[in-house]
């Protein structure tokens, strides 16, 4: 393993002729949505629709709204995140200012090709591949709850009155909801936007990554410092090279006194420091600005 650190030493001198902006900051547009229209029979959907809904509709029907980012598309493996808000745009409502909060989904689910008409509020016949309220993948993948699977306490919670933007600030459930997609992104479900469904009525629509106003579709902003950033300079630079060196053993626990103090070189966390971290080192070095 040492022989591997020798070749790929002399790569990363020579990338620092060519440096890389540091990016300390993302903003991700989602990847799907949908809703989950209360229904016995499973059969409505909205995946290919403009918006979606949370809360209670005028006839005491129930509206979830589903959401989920590629974090793994848009952020480093081995990153530590720092701060995460989401923001959506509210475009139509006859309630008065109620509570959303934003719930871990549990279980995957799909977005197909149905698209209600009109305003949308009823939802659509489901189509292959989407989410109904019984339905993980329709017709044939099934929640285990009727009206989805998803976190008994909330990531996030805000109020929503009147039409216009709203962002959900950081918090540290959202921090480690991102956090664990990026570590294992086989586990990213999304959210779930759970509304008032105490309250008659007290739905809310908001705009989907299918709505014709790009400034209006989701957005997931996340703030990040890159895997390999050991001193924190907002580089992963030849210094930090030298502190992963020192770590870099291929087996779990490289020996006292060999890792620098509060250096965490296991950027897969495996309990390794071995080649596949120092791939993700190699994919995160800047050089220097």
């Amino acid at each position: 393993m040492r022989g591997h650190m020798g070749i790929v030493a002399g790569a990363l001198w020579a990338a620092c002729a060519v440096p890389v902006a540091w990016a300390e900051v993302v903003t991700l547009g989602s990847a799907k949505d949908n809703t989950l229209y209360e229904d016995g029979a499973g059969s409505l959907s909205n995946g290919a629709g403009q918006y979606f809904f949370a809360g209670l509709t005028v006839r005491d029907e129930k509206r979830r709204g589903l959401l989920a980012f590629d974090v793994a598309g848009g952020i480093p493996a081995g990153s530590t995140i720092h701060g995460v808000s989401l923001t959506l745009h509210m475009s139509r409502t006859i309630a008065g200012t109620t509570t959303v909060e934003l719930r871990r989904v549990q279980a995957d689910w799909g977005e197909g090709a149905s698209d209600a008409d009109d305003e949308e509020g009823g939802g659509a016949p489901a189509a292959a591949g989407d989410a109904t309220w019984l339905h993980t993948f329709f017709p044939s993948g099934f929640w285990t709850n009727a009206g989805g699977d998803f976190a008994t306490t909330p990531s996030a919670s805000g109020s929503v009155g009147e039409n216009g933007p709203y962002t959900w600030g950081s918090t540290a459930q959202l921090v480690a909801d991102v956090q664990g997609w990026l570590d294992s992104p086989g586990t990213n479900y999304g959210w779930l936007l759970l509304g008032d469904e105490k309250t008659t009525p007290s739905a809310k629509r908001f705009d989907t990554r299918e709505n014709p106003v790009e400034a209006n579709r989701p957005k997931l902003t996340v703030e990040f410092t890159r895997g390999g950033d050991f001193d924190g300079d907002g580089d992963v630079d030849l210094s930090d090279f030298t502190s992963f060196q020192l770590c870099f053993g291929g087996a779990s626990n490289p020996p006292a006194g060999t890792c620098p103090p509060g250096v965490d070189a296991d950027l897969d966390a495996d309990g390794d420091v071995d080649l596949a971290d120092f791939l993700i080192f190699q994919q995160n070095f800047t050089g220097s600005r």
